[in-house]
């Protein structure tokens, strides 16, 4: 660094007094705002009464203009007063947070109901659906769902079921919503149930393509490939030119591959539906995968014991695997016992129809006595195999009981079902 000369320090030294006298006016501003300052204090000091009065009519003044009060109304009920106004700013908020989250619940409730729906729990959708309603009387959505509930109610009602009623009111639906996937997957179960097939799927895939995650159509297509289409192969074998639905061995393999395939997408969106769960288990058998079918029946019993059907169901793979005496104690200990009581077959998941292939017909075991013949049937020729004669004709006159209360008709179609699998525990698919 170069040194200053005596010249440039004199420069600069001349340069800050001339930046310090600009600057004198400043400081004699300040100065004399102090003194002003302190003269309002020695003025506040001397004169506090007349302050006091001047601030009590500002504070009378804006006492009048926010709240409407007299000149000269008293200080503590003005105090009094800005208390209340502040209380209502803060129940206003409250108010605000609680409407927050009624609207929260609501969404809730309505989400929850509609999620029921998608895989047939309808009871479960209209206590959500009606507390929907208790947050919001008027709500839409809460209405919509409870409507589909209905249709469901409808399906359930053996009494007073009629198809008719059951098809104007899901076209009512329709008409608002045509590819409502509700709606749609109703009216698959309804075309279903009227052995309607091809418009069954229809809807099924409407739903589907409507909303992905709806269950309950997946089940249905799951049921048309196991109960309803013989052949669901439409296009021809494109590595070989044929028609494989010429083919009865491979035809009924491709049919059982789609219906595992959508209820194994149905029991992935809904894991513990014991329908669902059924239905894939009786798949496994058909395939021949034992192992798979018993865990399933046995995943079955643990979310639901009350439900009968698994527990004639399991009966097959424990045969088939070799376990003649445990498929024996399960038919006698768990599904013929789970029929003779009156409180597990009240339930509307025990009094729906067993619903069974036979060859190219759909066999409904419907009634208690329709459901212990079969299970006696089985049973009787379950103990024979095993050369237990006296067991054997012991479940035969008890079957003979219960077919005298079941229509003729019916016992010949039970007894065809039956064959079936007599032949096969014989031959030990």
């Amino acid at each position: 660094m170069t040194p200053m000369n005596w010249n440039d320090f004199k420069l600069k030294m001349a340069e800050w007094f001339k930046f310090l006298k600009r600057l004198n006016p400043i400081f004699k501003g300040f100065i004399s705002i102090l003194k002003g300052f302190s003269s309002i204090l020695k003025w506040i000091s001397s004169n506090g009464a007349a302050f006091i009065l001047f601030f009590a009519l500002i504070v009378a003044f804006e006492g009048r203009r926010l709240y409407d009060l007299p000149f000269l109304y008293p200080v503590e009920e003005l105090a009094g007063r800005m208390d209340e106004s502040r209380q209502k700013r803060l129940d206003y908020k409250e108010k605000l947070n609680h409407l927050k989250l009624k609207k929260q619940l609501l969404h809730r409730h309505l989400n929850l109901g509609n999620s029921f729906l998608n895989d047939d729990r309808h009871e479960a959708a209209k206590k959500e659906f009606d507390r929907a309603l208790g947050l919001d009387p008027l709500n839409i959505r809460a209405q919509q769902g409870l409507s589909k509930v209905s249709v469901y109610e409808d399906f359930s009602d053996k009494k007073n079921y009629n198809p008719e009623t059951v098809r104007r009111r899901i076209d009512a639906i329709l008409k608002e919503n045509k590819t409502d996937p509700h709606a749609n997957a109703l009216m698959g179960n309804l075309r279903l149930r009227l052995n309607d097939p091809e418009k069954a799927l229809a809807h099924y895939d409407i739903a589907i393509n409507s909303d992905a995650k709806i269950a309950s159509a997946y089940f249905g297509k799951g049921c048309l490939y196991q109960f309803h289409f013989n052949d669901p192969v439409k296009d021809p074998d494109k590595a070989t030119g044929k028609d494989p639905g010429k083919d009865p061995e491979k035809a009924t393999g491709k049919r059982l591959d789609n219906a595992l395939e959508m209820y194994e997408t149905a029991v992935r969106l809904s894991p513990w539906n014991t329908r669902y769960l059924d239905n894939l288990a009786t798949i496994y058998v058909e395939k021949k995968k034992f192992k798979t079918a018993i865990e399933t029946y046995k995943k079955i019993m643990r979310t639901d014991p009350d439900f009968i059907l698994p527990y004639f169901e399991i009966a097959r793979p424990y045969f088939f695997s070799g376990h003649p005496k445990m498929a024996l104690q399960y038919l006698e200990h768990r599904a013929l016992a789970g029929l003779n009581d009156p409180e597990k077959t009240a339930a509307d998941k025990n009094r729906l129809p067993w619903v069974f292939k036979h060859k190219t017909k759909t066999v409904y075991i419907s009634t208690i006595a329709q459901k212990k013949y079969y299970v006696l049937r089985l049973m009787t020729e379950i103990a024979a195999i095993q050369k237990k004669q006296t067991q054997a004709q012991s479940y035969a006159n008890r079957a003979v009981v219960q077919a005298k209360k079941i229509d003729p008709f019916k016992k010949d179609a039970i007894n065809e079902l039956a064959l079936v699998d007599i032949n096969r525990f014989k031959n030990r698919e």
